[in-house]
Parts: structure tokens; C-alpha cells; sequence
């Protein structure tokens, strides 16, 4: 039997995950507690998201209020006034590196205008991108063909690195995801 740090509960140490680092071999909270505690820190990384989009939407003194709240992007009313309206809406982040992004960057943050993106779409969603996967294809099309990477470059007005990275599938992969995660309320939009 233990007593859990967080429910104050005696429990038998089958109610406890095993940890290498635990003094008996077992974590401190219990199964339960601890189950509650992961749901908090996902909920507590959705707040900290809210968090950074406000601030860089309405706080001058933000590093990215330049880029965001200076140029006019701002944030629905609905999610404005109600954290708990954005959790509903963006629903749990999805599995893997994610981020809030906006699907036209000259609007601003909304259930309609919001998804969950990986790297890869963030870096296509820039408004400095170049390229765009029909532009890839080409090069690697005209690279096979016997192009130079450098010509090609220099004819976009784009970095050699950049070139060779899509080439190679560095950036640009061909299997990137190309679907996204879309909010809970696109999806009940398109139904109503």
C-alpha cells in the first residue's frame, strides 16, 4: 500500500505506474491522479497557445505583434471572450508537432480560418514562401532532365539550399501530409 501525493488515498502499488526513478520502483500519484494530471497539461498547452495568439495579436510590446496584431490580424470575438469557446472549437491538438494555424494568412484567428499544422504546412503557409508543390515537381522534373540546381535557383531568385532541399525531399517531401486538421467547427459548419 502507498498513499498517493496528489487523492492523499492509501492504495495497493498496482494502482501506481511503474517508474525506474520512483524510491520503490513507482510513480507518486497514482493511475488515476495521474490520467486527470495528463488531460490538465494537454488542456494547459491549449491555454498556453491561446495565450501566445492573444499576445501576439493584441499586445504591442509581444516580439511577433509586428507580424501579427500591427498588420490587422486579430482574433473572432467569440474565441476572444471565451477560452474555453477556442478549446471547443480547435478540439484536442492532434498527435505529433503541431500548431495553430491560419489557413488565409490576411485573416485573422476564427473556427472558420484555424487548423492544426504541422511543420511542413506552417512553412508552405509563410507569407515568404516561394514555392509551392507544384513549383517542386517542376524543378525535380527539370533537375532529373539534366537542369543545374544553381541555374534554377537563380531564375526563381531562390537560395541553392532551398533548391536542393526539395530536390532531395528534404523540404517539400512528396509524402508530407497534405491533409490538415481542421477545427471542430469547420467540420459542423459543413454539415449544417
Amino acid at each position: 500500500m502507498r498513499k498517493c501525493t496528489v487523492c492523499k488515498q492509501d492504495k495497493p502499488l498496482s494502482e501506481y505506474h511503474k517508474w525506474y526513478r520512483g524510491k520503490d520502483g513507482h510513480r507518486m500519484q497514482c493511475k488515476s491522479c495521474r490520467k486527470t494530471k495528463e488531460i490538465e497539461y494537454a488542456l494547459g498547452g491549449l491555454k498556453y497557445t491561446y495565450y501566445c495568439m492573444m499576445q501576439r495579436c493584441y499586445n504591442p510590446n509581444n516580439a511577433s505583434y509586428e507580424h501579427y496584431g500591427r498588420l490587422g490580424i486579430t482574433v473572432c470575438e467569440r474565441w476572444r471572450n471565451s477560452i474555453q469557446a477556442f478549446i471547443d472549437d480547435m478540439g484536442p491538438r492532434p498527435e505529433g508537432k503541431t500548431s495553430i494555424g491560419r489557413i488565409d494568412n490576411t485573416k485573422g484567428y476564427s473556427p472558420e480560418n484555424c487548423r492544426w499544422e504541422d511543420i511542413y504546412q506552417q512553412n508552405r503557409n509563410k507569407g515568404d514562401t516561394k514555392l509551392d508543390m507544384e513549383t517542386v515537381r517542376e524543378i525535380r522534373a527539370a533537375v532529373a532532365n539534366g537542369a543545374m540546381q544553381t541555374d534554377i535557383a537563380r531564375s526563381l531568385g531562390i537560395n541553392i539550399t532551398t533548391i536542393n532541399n526539395a530536390v532531395l525531399g528534404k523540404s517539400w517531401p512528396e509524402t508530407a501530409t497534405e491533409t490538415t486538421h481542421n477545427c471542430k467547427s469547420d467540420n459542423a459548419n459543413t454539415q449544417k
